[in-house]
């Protein structure tokens, strides 16, 4: 950590773990060698190495990262949802928040715990419609910077995302697994946002 600090002009900051198991939490420690070596700060996911995504995120954790050392402390972990992103902040006295996972499919996370933490109410989820047509334009920021061959792998899983919760989702899915040409997969998603707009609304 010395090395990479004195290296660079850049503030230097680490991304860890609670440690490699339960018996194992190795996090404070290292932490506090980290402030030492001179990192500026400090990202903790509360989850060990050996859990990797499975169970809890245990934000207790955190919170006692948090008062272990000086240097400021991000959590991160089971962010899914704005209003308890904002909770465990609180809770917690984090410095920050940082989001994985729960964005995939869902980038408006962002703007909904922006919206809380300065005061406002989370704005509302774009309808599924607007929500595919974002898809399309994540899908063709792709391909630009990729690549046919290397973007319709990687989207499968994205496409499947944005899907989630969209009447016929699995079906649609698992047409989509089946696609290899980028235009084939985006002729799906227009059709996709034809046939959800054309639906009926609910009385």
């Amino acid at each position: 950590m010395r090395a990479v600090v004195a290296a660079v002009d850049c503030p230097v900051t680490m991304k860890m773990r609670l440690g490699w198991n339960e018996n194992q939490l190795v996090y404070a420690e290292v932490a506090k060698r980290a402030q030492d070596a001179g990192v500026r700060a400090v990202t903790l996911h509360a989850r060990t190495a050996k859990q990797f995504y499975k169970g809890n995120a245990d934000w207790e954790h955190i919170a006692r990262l948090k008062r272990s050392v000086d240097i400021p402390v991000i959590g991160n972990g089971d962010l899914d949802d704005p209003h308890r992103t904002i909770e465990r902040m609180r809770e917690s006295g984090v410095d920050g928040v940082m989001l994985g996972r729960a964005t995939l499919g869902n980038p408006w996370l962002i703007s909904q715990i922006r919206d809380l933490m300065e005061g406002r109410p989370a704005r509302p989820l774009p309808d599924a419609a607007d929500r595919l047509r974002f898809c399309l334009v994540h899908y063709r920021t792709m391909l630009e910077e990729l690549g046919e061959a290397h973007a319709v792998p990687q989207m499968r899983k994205h496409v499947a995302l944005y899907l989630k919760g969209i009447a016929g989702a699995a079906a649609l899915r698992e047409r989509l697994m089946r696609l290899d040409r980028s235009a084939d997969a985006i002729a799906l998603i227009e059709a996709t946002i034809a046939k959800l707009e054309s639906a009926p609304v609910a009385a």
